[in-house]
């Protein structure tokens, strides 16, 4: 494959945070909700087993709150890298100026969505529950602005220093 540029990278960038964004709220809704209502049932049997049920059932939220941060951040990692290794041509350069542009434009509506299901009742205990993730969310724009700018740069600085010897090969 003989990509010059990186601008999939960035699309696929932003609809894998926000599959991970919809995918956070449906798994613990999975999870909370017959958990929930296992706990409450077996701690009507002994009150230690209804505890310890609530703990693991805690312990689980928890944990889906960090795998969310962590595939966000190795998703970062990832385009930085890409960023960095793939060699750049000015028309790619310009290709990708013209896709990010697009991407700030929809990402808004796209964020709506999410924001529509993140307020919805069905999962108004989940949200409660991914306090890194919603950070995540409310400041998307924010985010993607700063990995755009980075990742921009780091192909920038590429083209301006010249053929790096990356994957792409030489023009």
């Amino acid at each position: 494959m003989n990509n010059k540029a990186q601008v999939q990278s960035i699309i696929y960038f932003v609809f894998v945070i926000v599959g991970l964004l919809v995918f956070g709220l449906l798994m613990l809704n999975l999870i909370n909700v017959p958990l929930s209502k296992f706990s409450s049932a077996i701690g009507n049997v002994t009150g230690e087993a209804g505890r310890n049920v609530a703990g693991i059932n805690t312990q689980v939220n928890n944990l889906w709150d960090y795998v969310i941060m962590s595939l966000f951040m190795l998703n970062v990692i990832i385009l930085l890298i890409s960023s960095f290794l793939v060699d750049t041509h000015p028309l790619f350069v310009f290709l990708y100026i013209i896709a990010v542009f697009l991407l700030i434009i929809f990402t808004p509506n796209i964020m709506v969505a999410v924001d529509k299901i993140w307020a919805s009742s069905a999962y108004s205990g989940q949200v409660a529950l991914l306090p890194m993730t919603e950070f995540l969310k409310d400041n998307f724009i924010s985010v993607l602005l700063g990995i755009i700018i980075l990742s921009g740069v780091i192909m920038y600085a590429k083209f301006k220093f010249g053929n790096t010897g990356g994957i792409g090969g030489s023009y």
